[in-house]
């Protein structure tokens, strides 16, 4: 039975032939672009893999950091209109802050590959109907060689423009989360499989399409009484991260990391938005790789779209025409990319310009979380 896992030597050839065809192939300027961003996706496949004996997490300099720090930009690539958004949003998610719940341990479950797939394939075909499940099928379970569980790289789906092709990174989690990454994926997945834009446009409600997927899994393991401990757990995790990514970013516009020096310059930065005590990390060197994998996430993205998901969220809870919530959600994620974030987003949740009172946040943080 084929067994889960890269062909690299298959990603090699493919990423050969392409560079093949910008040398002796004539293309317009928009298919040269999208051939390269498929070139840059194939190495960036086979780097993670390529360097994976040299990766030393623990071995990261604090002048390092600082300097990836220092690249993170905040107001030059983005339009007036989602500095807006974002200005709104981190001054109201900072006073909703949270410490991190350490005390909860999930439990070990040691799924296999097959049982990770089959579990989040149920949960799609229960919540979101079979035309998700045969695109969900096509990678998960006929396409193996196109999927990779590691105890390395965080999970993560790469998608060749010129194609459409898409290999898939799963952590491999001794617990529930595993299953949870899964989903997130598939998510993304689905939604490259249903966009109308070919180069897949960056957008803030990027997450939207995975985090939706996830807030459905967790759904569906109380449903089935399923680590229903753990679900809720997870529920907590989300929310929580949100807020945190919220509260670096609203850090982020009072105090520019890029202003930063040192680490002297940095601990009075964090003694002042008392980071030490709200993250309960109080290694400055571990603060900052913290702050740092944060701002590599775009941090604001996921925020808005973790709104958005949860007004998805919500709607598909409380109606009873699962199937037309579904519908909304597929024509929006179709959507994104082609449509400005702020009209689009606001045609799902007034919330999304004010965030006045931001009742969904609340309202789950009170259900799950205390």
């Amino acid at each position: 039975m084929e067994k889960y896992g890269f062909n690299l030597e298959q990603i090699r050839e493919k990423r050969d032939r392409l560079k093949s065809l910008i040398l002796y192939g004539k293309f317009s300027g928009e298919e040269l672009e999208t051939i390269s961003s498929s070139i840059d996706a194939c190495d960036s496949i086979l780097r993670n893999f390529e360097d994976e004996e040299e990766i030393d997490p623990d071995n990261i300099s604090r002048n390092m950091l600082l300097d990836d720090l220092k690249e993170f930009v905040t107001d030059d690539d983005y339009n007036d209109e989602n500095k807006f958004v974002r200005n709104n949003v981190c001054s109201l998610l900072s006073k909703l802050i949270c410490k991190k719940d350490s005390n909860y341990s999930f439990t070990e479950l040691n799924l296999t590959n097959e049982e990770a797939v089959e579990l989040v394939g149920d949960m799609i075909k229960a919540k979101l109907g079979m035309n998700h499940y045969n695109i969900f099928k096509n990678l998960f379970i006929k396409q193996k060689d196109h999927v990779e569980f590691t105890d390395i790289f965080s999970s993560s789906l790469i998608v060749l423009p010129s194609t459409r092709e898409a290999y898939s990174l799963i952590h491999n989690h001794p617990d529930i989360a595993k299953a949870s990454d899964l989903a997130h994926e598939a998510g993304h997945y689905f939604s490259s499989n249903i966009s109308k834009s070919i180069m897949l446009n960056y957008s803030v409600l990027d997450e939207v399409e995975s985090i939706f997927y996830e807030l459905l899994f967790i759904d569906f393991l109380i449903d089935e009484n399923i680590n229903r401990d753990d679900a809720k757990a997870l529920f907590s995790e989300l929310i929580t991260s949100s807020i945190q990514r919220a509260y670096i970013l609203n850090m982020e516009f009072n105090y520019p990391m890029y202003k930063l020096n040192s680490i002297r310059d940095f601990k009075v930065m964090a003694n002042k938005y008392d980071l030490y005590n709200i993250t309960e990390i109080f290694n400055s060197k571990d603060l900052l790789n913290w702050i740092n994998i944060y701002n590599n996430e775009n941090p604001f993205m996921y925020v808005y779209s973790f709104i958005i998901a949860l007004e998805f969220y919500e709607q598909y809870k409380i109606n009873r025409n699962k199937k037309a919530v579904v519908s909304k959600y597929e024509k929006f994620i179709s959507q994104i990319g082609s449509i400005p974030d702020f009209r689009l987003a606001s045609c799902v949740s007034r919330d999304y310009i004010g965030f006045e009172g931001f009742k969904t946040l609340r309202k789950y943080k009170t259900k799950y979380v205390k």
